[in-house]
């Protein structure tokens, strides 16, 4: 069980066929944006996650390009794993994991999400020293 007062939430907003798209807050806080991909009856790696309420914990993710960094991974997603939330611009980058930035924005014909290193700092300094919290995905 998670006892702390860190409270996450992805209101869905907008569904295209380049993308699902959101809001992320942190106790009830705007900090950022969403991107992942479309639905595609969860399948993995090409379908965004089901709503619902999931663990989320720390760990390294390991990029396809770069250098692996800290992260959070959803738990418990059903018929899916290794759903982490991370750094991209579109739904090119995501294989089914949850991209966070500052922004939307139209990128190269394609819809997206901006400044998302910048979004991906913010999310990790509000959730510094917390390990596990609990994340409530809506549409």
């Amino acid at each position: 069980m998670v006892v702390n007062n860190v409270h996450g939430e992805i209101k869905r907003v907008a569904y295209t066929h380049q993308g699902t798209f959101g809001v992320f807050k942190i106790n009830e806080e705007p900090i950022g944006v969403i991107a992942e991909e479309v639905w595609r009856n969860n399948q993995p790696n090409i379908s965004c996650i089901p709503e619902g309420r999931f663990l989320c914990e720390r760990g390294i993710y390991y990029p396809k390009h770069g250098d692996p960094y800290e992260s959070f991974m959803l738990l418990d997603v059903p018929k899916r794993d290794r759903i982490w939330i991370h750094i991209g611009n579109s739904i090119m980058d995501t294989l089914g994991c949850i991209l966070i930035a500052e922004r939307f924005e139209h990128i190269n014909d394609m819809f997206g999400v901006w400044t998302s290193r910048a979004g991906f700092d913010e999310m990790m300094e509000r959730l510094k020293g917390i390990d596990q919290w609990m994340l409530n995905i809506t549409y």
